[in-house]
């Protein structure tokens, strides 16, 4: 069996580090005038993560923050705290009224039908590799991100987006050629023919010859006897359901012989997704784009983006204070100090700045809430079925206006007891009082004619009256879960919305920051290289470099 742990995967994640003999040869080198831009996100990144954890996050994480600029609790400025808003935020600098993703999922009227919305999933495209797959692209997204700054400033300029899962696409633009995600259909790094129909050969490379290296059937638990006291016990029977919540985690455990359509290898793909190692793999080929496309090292501004899910994986299934996510950090914490030595050795700190941040939080298990003395609740799947069919009936019973039905459908969700308020499109621009304090967190995240069928899933393919086909987005009461997920973020909450940020790298010295938001992030990035940005920018540059 293959197993792997913090030794063992920070071996190879520091393959191929360059001596310190090296890191000064290119740091005093005044020839050089190549930078590189690094954005780094980690999916489900909580701000209380770098407070409670603080004892064992002792490398790249306390590098970053001790000799960085940023703040602990910064924060999502808008209201719908799904994935893709929240990382379209962070590479345009945008709110998600600007920038189109008002959620993961939404309705559109189009041609006078309703139709149901995958935000990345582009029908018009294929993934290279596999044509009868349906591809990924920032199709949906409507302003340009960070990496089309970097393009257009310079011809010769080059930007990477790589990430464990295709919220990669926000950061690789509408112009960016070179995104590739691990995809656990085809259990290997991939991209769409939106942004190329081939593979570069350090991609290839990779995938034949790196890749497997990560694909562990264990996930053993590396951390320190004396660090483990820092999450809760690892005897919470509530993880994941009650599966597989203790360490060792193995595959064989998990895997079903007789699964319909999913081989054992497509099953470890699965699983190997779900767990940190899939991340690792992420860092080590962003490590193996630097060496081959000299990112840094030319005369131009180049960029990076690293999108890391597994976080967020591990988030919904144990929880934030579970003993995975802090084994996770952990590995995190170790990879990032060996990334930023390999940065250091290849391009040299006074070439590059990095950012680190998230793209939303989470709360924690309803299960943990409760036994703190708390109030939480999990709305099972059958209840919101249950729900859905009222609003049909009352749609398909209605005679009048819309306006009318609107408020016939406000009022039953309202009565839902663990519905806060059902926020209308009226509401939304002022045309109805609202009492809601988050209403300008919603004004931030409405899209017109895209609204959320969040936290409304539903597993009917044909529902004539959803609440998001006449613009009402439901809010629920906090510490609210619903359906099959364990933990469920999405909310205006502060517990979804407080996120670490932080830059570094050369010319970031220690400035107090008063605040910081996610969409701050790439105007600070762009000022920082002195790249210009367009006017859909909503964020603010945080800083300004200092000179040498």
């Amino acid at each position: 069996m293959k197993q792997i742990t913090t030794v063992a995967a920070m071996a190879l994640i520091m393959a191929g580090s360059a001596p310190a003999s090296e890191q000064v040869n290119q740091q005093e080198d005044p020839k050089r005038d190549g930078k590189l831009i690094i954005q780094i996100t980690l999916d489900q990144f909580r701000s209380d993560y770098l407070v409670r954890y603080k004892q064992a996050l002792t490398k790249g994480f306390r590098t970053i923050t001790e000799k960085g600029v940023g703040k602990v609790q910064g924060y999502v400025d808008h209201a719908i705290t799904n994935s893709h808003p929240g990382h379209a935020s962070l590479a345009t600098g945008a709110y998600p009224r600007t920038h189109g993703y008002s959620a993961n999922e939404w309705w559109d009227y189009v041609d006078g039908k309703w139709r149901w919305v995958d935000g990345a999933i582009d029908h018009k495209t294929t993934i290279i590799g596999n044509d009868k797959r349906p591809g990924y692209s920032p199709f949906s997204m409507r302003v340009r991100s960070l990496s089309d700054w970097v393009l257009k400033a310079d011809k010769k300029a080059k930007s990477i987006a790589l990430s464990s899962n295709e919220t990669v696409v926000s950061y690789a633009g509408k112009t960016g050629r070179d995104a590739f995600w691990y995809d656990r259909e085809e259990g290997r790094f991939i991209t769409s023919s939106y942004f190329r129909q081939d593979y570069p050969k350090w991609v290839e490379k990779f995938n034949a010859e790196s890749l497997e290296d990560y694909k562990a059937e264990e996930w053993a638990l590396s951390l320190p006897d004396n660090l483990q006291g820092l999450a809760d016990k690892d005897d919470q029977s509530y993880e994941d359901f009650g599966n597989h919540y203790v360490f060792p985690h193995r595959f064989a455990d998990e895997y079903n012989p007789e699964h319909e359509t999913r081989s054992r290898q497509t099953q470890l793909d699965y699983w190997f997704y779900e767990i940190p190692m899939v991340d690792l793999a992420v860092l080590d080929l962003a490590k193996k784009a630097i060496k081959a496309e000299k990112l840094g090292q030319r005369n131009s501004v180049d960029y990076l983006a690293l999108s890391l899910g597994s976080l967020d994986n591990i988030g919904h299934i144990y929880g934030g204070y579970s003993l995975e996510t802090l084994e996770a950090l952990y590995l995190f914490d170790h990879a990032l100090a060996g990334f930023i030595q390999f940065l250091d050795a290849s391009i040299g700190r006074d070439h590059y700045i990095l950012s680190l941040s998230g793209d939303h939080g989470a709360p924690d298990p309803i299960e943990r809430t409760i036994a703190k003395g708390g109030e939480a609740y999990r709305i099972p799947q059958e209840e919101i079925e249950n729900l859905l069919d009222h609003i049909d009936e009352i749609g398909a019973a209605h005679e009048g206006s819309q306006s009318a039905l609107v408020s016939k459908i406000e009022s039953a969700l309202e009565k839902e007891p663990y519905i806060a308020d059902a926020v209308t499109e009226a509401e939304v621009y002022g045309l109805k009082p609202s009492s809601n304090p988050y209403m300008d967190l919603y004004r931030k995240s409405w899209v017109r004619g895209r609204v959320a069928d969040f936290p409304l899933w539903t597993t009917k393919p044909h529902r004539d009256h959803h609440p998001a086909r006449y613009g009402i987005y439901v809010q629920y009461k906090p510490n609210t879960h619903f359906g099959y997920g364990m933990v469920v973020h999405g909310s205006p909450y502060d517990y979804d919305r407080l996120v670490p940020i932080f830059f570094f790298g050369g010319g970031v010295v220690d400035q107090k920051l008063r605040e910081a938001r996610t969409i701050d992030v790439a105007p600070t990035l762009a000022k920082w290289m002195a790249l210009p940005y367009p006017e859909t920018v909503d964020g603010k540059p945080l800083f300004k470099k200092e000179s040498n």
